[in-house]
């Protein structure tokens, strides 16, 4: 049912029109494959690229595509075998050339061909929002005060105004909230198959596209971290972090002693005495590049350093030099090479 709906669900999505149901399913459906939020980018930077048009959008989509496959007729051959057709993008990305124009059918179509039949309309005060933070962190601020900070590549959707009952929103990334204090109306982020609700705090939520780990810490208040089922979960207070392991179905609490937690959102990295393997860990995350140590010695120095607005190659240059090791570039990834420090 969703896949027959998914374009018609981005559509209103992207037009700010959505319901909240509409905004559950995305997120599941953006959820379950990484091909699924590539797409959606896709849809987004089309849909970027045509301007904030101030109309209600309700197109046939299936009848639209078949109008949209007749103008292209003459310049490719989009037949039911073409999903076989690839296009690569300037970032690398391979998407199949149907679903490229299906999202095209759904822009094009809508602000060309129909546009003469769509009547004017403002979006209801409950209509869903989608916030995609693309290369670029940001922040949104929400109608109830609540302060959103997204990571890279992280996607946030929430209604313009939240129900009397309940502020509810959904986050595919990773995000750190500073929620409005409202004992009367909890705040509820769902990512994946988890659930966070809140009455007012702050803390970090990371649950990445296709991820093992769905991790959330507390640096103030106290918020409750389960499945969406209620099935199992646990309480967190600062100071603490839960991962839910997606494979094994399982929740695991400990003491937060990741000095990095927020790394992404201050710009500063902090290394006290940390054995390279962690430094290497935190390092791959805050750039997201890969980073492979050339012999298991290297994982067992340790580092010590502080880094604000932190740039790769500069702070690859001290570590290096610190450790007596070199680093190359090498397909993508950076390989650290020495003798590194053999154990005691």
């Amino acid at each position: 049912m969703v896949e027959e709906r998914i374009w018609e669900i981005i559509g209103n999505q992207l037009k700010g029109e959505g319901s909240q149901e509409d905004a559950r399913l995305l997120s599941d459906w953006l959820s379950e494959k990484p091909e699924h939020q590539a797409l959606y980018d896709e849809a987004l930077t089309v849909w970027k690229s045509t301007g904030q048009l101030n109309f209600k959008l309700e197109p046939n989509v299936d009848e639209e595509w078949e109008k949209f496959k007749m103008l292209r007729k003459n310049e490719v051959d989009i037949s039911s075998n073409n999903d076989q057709i690839i296009s690569e993008s300037s970032e690398g990305k391979q998407i199949s050339l149907t679903w490229f124009y299906r999202i095209a059918a759904i822009i094009v179509v809508g602000i060309g061909l129909t546009y003469f039949l769509i009547i004017p309309s403002q979006p209801d005060n409950d209509n869903m929002l989608t916030r995609n933070s693309g290369n670029e962190k940001t922040s949104i601020t929400l109608h109830d005060g609540t302060v959103v900070w997204l990571n890279v590549n992280s996607t946030l959707t929430y209604p313009k105004d939240f129900d009397a009952n309940k502020r509810e929103v959904y986050l595919t990334g990773e995000a750190f909230f500073e929620v409005s204090p409202d004992a009367n109306k909890p705040f509820v982020i769902y990512s994946g198959e988890t659930e966070v609700e809140v009455l007012g705090t702050s803390f970090n939520v990371k649950g990445r596209q296709n991820t093992k780990n769905i991790e959330v810490a507390v640096i103030t208040g106290k918020v409750s971290f389960s499945k969406k089922d209620k099935s199992q979960g646990t309480i967190l207070e600062p100071g603490f972090k839960a991962t839910f392991n997606v494979a094994d179905d399982t929740f695991k609490k400990e003491q937060n002693s990741d000095a990095n937690l927020l790394a992404w959102k201050e710009n500063k990295l902090t290394f006290e005495n940390m054995h390279v393997g962690n430094v290497i860990s935190d390092l791959e995350d805050y750039f997201s590049i890969e980073i492979v140590p050339a012999n298991d010695n290297i994982i067992n120095c340790t580092y010590t350093g502080t880094y604000q607005d932190p740039e790769l190659e500069d702070l690859l240059e001290v570590l290096c030099a610190s450790l007596g090791l070199t680093y190359e570039m090498r397909d993508g990834r950076v390989v650290l090479s020495g003798d590194g420090c053999p154990h005691n």
